[in-house]
């Protein structure tokens, strides 16, 4: 049988990127500087998105302190909050190694959290940047070679 997989929102900050344009580097934390993906610290809600239990102020600071002021309805767990983009490519490449996949859709909602950093409107020519970014985000954690082959 074919399998085709899709993923999406699996992108994240990186903060040693240099947008350009006079735009500043997205860091969001202490650390966030480093080449990414990085978390994208904004909230945390109930189950049913009625009650909000922490706000991005408040998740922020569990990021710049590792957990030891978290406010604990943040639910904050260092290894896996400080990771997530890097657990999801574990299992998307244990699971491409297994189901041999014969392409990858990818549905969008990548970039945080100025999106692709391109003035809108520019001629699609210009828009290399969003190779560094897809490359940093994406590309260095797909390392199965099931999810490398050419179409």
């Amino acid at each position: 049988p074919w399998r085709i997989f899709a993923i999406g929102d699996w992108g994240g900050m990186d903060g040693a990127f240099e947008p350009g344009e006079d735009r500043p580097r997205i860091i969001a934390y202490p650390g966030g500087h480093t080449p990414g993906p990085h978390v994208f610290p904004r909230s945390r809600w109930n189950r049913g998105h009625t009650v909000e239990l922490c706000d991005g102020k408040e998740f922020r600071e569990c990021f710049a302190t590792a957990g030891a002021t978290c406010k604990p309805a943040c639910g904050w767990r260092s290894g896996i909050d400080t990771q997530p983009q890097a657990l999801v490519a574990q299992a998307f490449n244990a699971r491409a190694a297994s189901a041999n996949p014969i392409l990858v859709l990818n549905v969008g909602d990548n970039f945080y959290w100025g999106g692709i950093e391109k003035t809108c409107g520019a001629p699609v020519l210009q828009h290399f940047r969003v190779d560094v970014q897809r490359q940093r985000a994406l590309d260095q954690r797909a390392r199965e070679p099931r999810l490398r082959r050419p179409p």
